[in-house]
Parts: C-alpha cells; sequence; structure tokens
C-alpha cells in the first residue's frame, strides 16, 4: 500500500514537473519535443500501472498466505484437541483400572474375612466356648461381609463395563 502511494506522489510530482517546465519554457515546443515528452509520460505511465499491479498480485499473494497460515494454525488446534482428548481417555482408563483392581482387593479380603471368621466359630463350637448370641454375633459378621461382597462384585462388573 506504500508503494503504491508513493508511486502516485511520485507519478504527481513528475507530472507536475513535466507540465511545470512547459509553461515556464518561454521558446515553443517543438513537434518533437512534444512527441518525446508525451513517450516518456507514456512510459512513465505504463511503469506506474505495472508496479501498481504488481502491487495488486502482492496483496492477493499476501491475503492467500494469510489465508492458508490460519489454515495451518486451525488444523493445528484440532490436532492439540485431539491429543488432549486422547491423553484424558488414557488417563480415564487408567483410573478405572485402577478402581478395579482395588474392588478385587476388596473383594479377596472380604473372602478372607469371611474364612477367618468361619473357622473362627467352628473352632469355637468344637471346644463349646460360643454362647447362642456370639454364635449369632459371628453369623451376623459373615452375612455382612457376604453382602459386602455381593455389592462389591457388582461394582466391578460395572466398572469392567464402563472400561470397554
Amino acid at each position: 500500500m506504500k508503494k503504491v502511494f508513493l508511486l502516485a506522489i511520485l507519478t504527481v510530482a513528475t507530472v507536475n514537473a513535466t507540465f511545470g517546465q512547459e509553461t515556464e519554457l518561454p521558446n515553443p515546443v517543438t513537434e518533437q519535443q512534444k512527441d518525446s515528452l508525451a513517450n516518456v509520460a507514456a512510459i512513465e505511465e505504463a511503469a506506474a500501472l505495472e508496479t501498481l499491479e504488481k502491487a495488486k498480485i502482492e496483496a492477493e499473494e499476501a491475503k492467500k498466505a494469510a489465508a492458508e497460515a490460519k489454515k495451518v494454525a486451525k488444523e493445528q488446534k484440532k490436532a492439540d484437541k485431539a491429543q488432549k482428548k486422547l491423553a484424558s481417555e488414557a488417563k480415564k482408563t487408567a483410573k478405572l483400572e485402577k478402581s478395579i483392581e482395588s474392588k478385587k482387593s476388596d473383594i479377596s479380603k472380604s473372602e478372607l474375612k469371611i474364612q477367618s471368621l468361619q473357622t473362627k466359630l467352628e473352632k469355637n463350637k468344637i471346644k463349646g466356648k460360643l454362647s447362642p448370641v456370639d454364635e449369632a454375633k459371628l453369623n451376623e459378621k459373615i452375612s455382612k461381609e457376604k453382602t459386602s461382597i455381593l455389592k462389591d462384585k457388582e461394582k466391578l462388573r460395572k466398572l469392567k463395563s464402563k472400561l470397554l
């Protein structure tokens, strides 16, 4: 844009200088001088048009380059978003796997606890150390552990379905 402006100023100044010289000359201008001045003016005008066309072409190329840069930036942003999504999915999967392992360990601990309670109940029955109230309490603990195992197995099933 600056080039076009400078070119316009230069053309106007040249034209003014040319016409200014003609008016200042006391001698009449000959046909040959008029033709040479017309040729010079035509050449200058052609040069001005050529630079103007070049400036237009450069402006169009700059516009195209800006559009291309914008497109590349948009694609980069989309790629970054996809990468973030993949990282998020990986993190979520790792968390689910950790939860699954935790539930499995909870179930195995509860099963071990049930086994220890049952062996304690059987030993004390054989020895005759248990009152009916104590026996009922141990049976209640065993049944609570069994229900917690069932709940944990259901939660484990749900976690596995989320993982898939």
